[in-house]
């Protein structure tokens, strides 16, 4: 009887102990909206938002003359490729080839921000 007691007290113990663990990792609920942190955005009609807009016109100014310029390239490829001959591969190709690799390889830096 004494063991038989002794055993329930130690399954009710280790279950306590099992759901005291999945209670320490629960998901903490989210914040009310009156108590979130305001946004560090700049506000619409603020100089730092004019800044900011001006900013990104600039960058996307810049990106499109970029890719204008490696569709271009990429034309001047094609080019290359056509006149040349079947089974051959003139230098002019790998150079204009790398300065098109290099050229889309920074567009991409740029578009991740990581300039």
């Amino acid at each position: 009887m004494y063991s038989v007691s002794l055993l329930c007290l130690v399954v009710v113990l280790t279950s306590f102990q099992s759901l005291e663990q999945h209670i320490g990792h629960m998901p903490v609920p989210p914040l009310p909206a009156q108590q979130m942190p305001e946004s560090r955005a700049p506000k619409p009609g603020s100089a730092e938002y004019a800044r900011q807009k001006q900013l990104a016109q600039e960058q996307k100014t810049k990106l499109m003359r970029d890719v204008d310029q490696l569709s271009a390239m990429t034309v001047e490829l094609k080019q290359v490729l056509d006149r040349t001959p079947a089974g051959t591969l003139s230098m002019e190709a790998m150079q204009k080839a790398e300065a098109i690799q290099k050229l889309a390889k920074k567009l991409h830096k740029e578009m991740q921000g990581n300039k």
